[in-house]
């Protein structure tokens, strides 16, 4: 099966200048989710709903296709965002499951760097707060070895420049499947779908 033309860095430009209808947003998103699924087998897939708004939009248009919302709750983000989220996201028609490291955040600050961590340890924090989670959540649904679990990310290009380095909408590592449907959604098209379902904002986000 061809890729999308959509699909490629060089279309983005476009995308931001028109705004695509809500149903060709949607039909790109599951067609993303769905070769990705014959491709890869998962035999779970996962919502990771932060709470944000663009997470939001991520959970409205995939719970049809997807068998859990997960929650990673840090420890480090706001507690109005993590009340919004568990609200929201149990709230839809899926199990929800909310998952916190092993170490605090705390501990790590006063345990290992006895102050906060510099632009350096981002990364290890970053792997201890949720990945940690994301193993664990493997973990905890994993039957047999090998088998491959997806999951569902909010990540956009156009959301920063940080965000342009993803290039490609699916990431398999090892059994993780990591999938971006809405990687090639605009602004414009994010605000239009959020109109149109009128989904509720998280202010603090």
């Amino acid at each position: 099966m061809s890729e999308p033309e959509v699909w490629t860095s060089a279309a983005l430009p476009g995308l931001e200048d028109r705004a695509r209808s809500v149903e060709e947003c949607v039909e790109q998103a599951y067609e993303i989710v769905s070769q990705a699924k014959a491709e890869h087998g998962p035999v779970r897939t996962f919502i990771l709903f932060s709470g944000g708004n663009d997470s939001l939009v991520t959970l409205d248009v995939l719970a049809p296709i997807a068998d859990e919302v997960v929650h990673v709750n840090t420890g480090i983000g706001i507690p109005e965002t993590t009340v919004f989220a568990r609200r929201v996201g149990a709230s839809y028609d899926l199990p929800f499951s909310e998952y916190e490291p092993p170490i605090s955040y705390e501990d790590l600050v006063l345990g290992r760097w006895d102050g906060l961590p510099g632009p350096g340890a981002h990364k290890f924090t970053y792997q201890r707060l949720k990945e940690r989670c994301i193993e664990q959540l493997l973990r905890d649904h994993r039957s047999k070895p090998g088998e491959r679990f997806m999951l569902l990310t909010g990540v956009r290009k156009a959301e920063s420049k940080r965000r342009m380095g993803y290039h490609d909408p699916v990431d398999r590592r090892g059994g993780q499947v990591w999938v971006n449907p809405l990687l090639f959604w605009s602004h414009a098209e994010m605000r239009q779908y959020r109109d149109e379902f009128e989904l509720p904002i998280n202010e603090f986000a």
